[in-house]
């Protein structure tokens, strides 16, 4: 399923505010041979993070 315009930008917004309530992201993603990897990671300091980039590519 391809995602456009409005679609990506309304996914982004709801990603990013998902994450700024989080504590840990869960990544899964398949290579080319079909084998899952799931990937952990903290979201310590990801709100901070977000806004200094938002504020200097502003």
């Amino acid at each position: 399923m391809a995602l456009h315009g409005f679609q990506v930008i309304k996914l982004k917004k709801k990603m990013i505010k998902t994450m700024k309530k989080g504590s840990r992201i869960m990544i899964t993603a398949y290579n080319k041979s079909g084998s899952q990897t799931i990937d952990h990671y903290s979201l310590l300091g990801f709100t901070k993070a977000y806004n200094t980039a938002k504020k200097s590519c502003t």
